[in-house]
């Protein structure tokens, strides 16, 4: 940021207006009595700027500095940044809170164009703009008289304490505090790095060989134990597949149970079917006996009947005849109704060998099922314990394995530290 040209009227001492041009100006000094105003120019722009002034703690205290008998106060500063130019200008009255901010670009050829107003836009663009806050362009463009004086009376360390505060350096002290420990770090590591360099200074050609073989040898251990702990998951992966197919022999186990309990119920069906079949034969065979005797009574009857219509008698033979003749349509009509029990007594065996037949067919389809289940479930049975031996055996191979390579690395581990001429470091 250079300064262009700053205007100041109504401010402490600059009552009427005043135009500073510092265009053609690159080394200066401003001289002058004590109150003619030198530190009003400084503060001038830093108000432009910032809306601030090093001697007042708010931008609302401001107004203090009024020219006496003016009624406001304007300051006008015309600043260029990477080629462009800017104005900002403020203005503050004696009998209001309100003040008038504005920052405008000028063109190369005078004309201006608004870009921000109002106090906190303008302040933020300006900060923007310079590249620095209002504390960081006190400390680094202005210095303040009391800081001044300090810094040419005090002591060295509080001139040192001033310039650090100033110039914002603390964090450069920071950082020299952050390299020293680091430094410090850095030279613990290498002193332990030597150290270690010269514990290691017997180590021998032959030494790093037979460590190199004994990497491998470890390297080959891990190897062979990473195989058996692949083959122990893979045994664990059978075991889980085992266990799997138990659960499911289960299943199928209530389920043939179920399939035996059916079975039951079919053979107890099928023994009433036989109850009802052997019924049914005894009752056609005494059904055809009588039959058989009421076929010989009827004959008999027509036999007697036919005698009796040859022969023409008296009235009491004729009587005698018709009475033959209503026994002989007795025993017919019992005959008759005998043929109906023995049709019926048939078709009873037909239905009764007709279920009969069916309960057999369901018991052999059900003893089928079962007996295919259960050979099934023999052989899974038997593939499950095949494979949980398996699993088992693996198991006890890899904690084995295991065992002699933590034996192993334990004893590598405690060989680098056992030298000749010193005690065991296990047992002394």
């Amino acid at each position: 940021m250079r300064p262009l040209r700053l205007t100041i009227e109504g401010l402490t001492a600059f009552r009427e207006r005043q135009d500073i041009d510092f265009a053609d100006l690159d080394v200066f000094a401003i001289t002058g009595p004590t109150g003619a105003g030198k530190t009003s120019i400084f503060d001038a722009m830093s108000l432009a700027l910032f809306g601030r002034i090093p001697r007042v703690g708010t931008s609302t205290q401001v107004r203090r500095f009024i020219s006496h008998g003016s009624s406001e106060a304007v300051v006008s500063l015309d600043f260029s940044v990477g080629g462009a130019r800017y104005r900002v200008r403020r203005r503050y009255r004696s009998a209001s809170s309100v003040s008038d901010v504005t920052l405008e670009l000028i063109d190369p050829d005078g004309e201006s164009s608004d870009l921000e107003n109002g106090q906190r836009a303008v302040t933020a663009r300006v900060t923007e703009l310079v590249g620095m806050d209002y504390d960081a362009f006190q400390r680094a463009v202005l210095l303040p008289q009391g800081q001044f004086d300090l810094f040419l009376t005090g002591d060295p360390g509080e001139r040192r304490r001033v310039l650090i505060r100033l110039l914002d350096l603390e964090r450069y002290v920071e950082a020299g505090r952050r390299a020293r420990e680091e430094a410090r770090a850095s030279t613990a590591a290498i002193e332990a790095r030597g150290a270690r360099l010269v514990a290691l200074e017997h180590a021998t050609e032959a030494t790093r060989a037979r460590c190199r073989l004994e990497r491998d040898a470890a390297v080959s251990r891990r190897d062979a134990l990473g195989a058996s702990v692949r083959s122990a998951r893979a045994s664990a992966t059978r075991r889980e597949r085992a266990a799997a197919l138990a659960r499911q022999l289960g299943v199928d186990a209530s389920a043939w149970r179920e399939l035996s309990e059916r079975a039951a119920r079919l053979g107890d069906d099928a023994r009433e079917a036989d109850d009802l079949m052997r019924s049914a034969r005894q009752a056609e065979s005494s059904t055809r006996t009588r039959l058989a005797d009421a076929e010989a009574a009827l004959a008999e009857r027509e036999r007697a009947r036919a005698d009796t219509s040859a022969r023409v008698g008296t009235a009491e033979e004729h009587a005698q005849a018709a009475s033959a003749i209503e026994t002989c349509d007795a025993s017919r009509a019992r005959v008759a109704a005998r043929a109906g029990e023995l049709e019926r007594a048939r078709t009873a065996e037909a239905v009764a060998t007709a279920a009969l037949s069916s309960a057999a067919g369901a018991l052999g389809r059900a003893l089928g099922v079962v007996g295919e289940a259960i050979r099934i479930a023999h052989v899974g049975g038997e593939h499950a314990s095949a494979a949980l031996s398996t699993a088992r055996a693996g198991r006890a191979d890899a904690e084995r394995a295991y065992e002699r390579l933590v034996r192993r690395h334990l004893a590598a581990g405690i060989r680098p530290e056992v030298h000749v001429g010193e005690d065991c470091p296990v047992c002394d």
